[in-house]
């Protein structure tokens, strides 16, 4: 009796160890994957963005001088060339317009980064990243919040923070920033700073 029990009792231990490992190895796994897709997306992006920037290479086009490509023309150029080879890959396509639209805001050029931004959270939700999406929402409420259309950049930053409450907790603290920033400018002092104050920066 003792030696069927013993057995058995083996046998269960086994199968729990055994069961753990899968539970492990499927993890493993699945980390992986998720590591190699954004292993995928950041080389695209870097490549695409590299490409973006041949244009102002003197050597690589005999026919185009760099000083007569202005920035402006050659950023839409750069937003075109990705939607068209980048459709395929949502994520780097959010990732490169949304780079894009930065870059825009840069220049103070807040409408062509607005219409830029777009695209890159449309994309976003294409890929379903959340990491993705909040940074494209939060370029685009950026935006507009520099731009004249402050007020409607709350709903953006709202729905930016709700993603990174979900998801990031780092994400979160600059979505706040920015979310206080557009109420700031919209004139809701008292709301804004609630947001700020959770994020310890009121």
């Amino acid at each position: 009796v003792f030696a069927l029990f013993q057995w058995t009792f083996d046998l269960t231990v086994l199968a729990a160890l055994l069961g753990g490992a899968a539970v492990t190895t499927a993890r493993v796994s699945a980390e992986r994957d998720v590591a190699q897709t954004e292993r995928d997306r950041a080389e695209a992006t870097t490549a695409f963005v590299t490409s973006l920037f041949d244009a102002a290479d003197p050597f690589a086009s005999p026919t185009e001088r760099p000083d007569t490509l202005r920035a402006r023309d050659l950023l839409f150029r750069g937003a075109d060339r990705a939607r068209a080879t980048l459709a395929a890959q949502p994520a780097a396509l959010a990732d490169v317009l949304t780079t894009i639209g930065e870059a825009f805001e840069g220049l103070s050029l807040y409408a062509e980064a607005d219409s830029v931004l777009a695209g890159a959270v449309d994309a976003a939700r294409e890929a379903g990243a959340p990491d993705v999406l909040a940074r494209a929402l939060m370029a685009r409420g950026q935006a507009r919040y520099l731009g004249e259309a402050p007020a409607s950049s709350i709903p953006l930053l709202r729905e930016a923070l709700a993603v990174t409450e979900a998801s990031d907790p780092d994400a979160e603290i600059l979505a706040r920033l920015h979310l206080g920033a557009a109420l700031r400018r919209t004139g809701a002092l008292g709301e804004a700073a609630a947001v700020l104050a959770a994020a310890d920066v009121a």
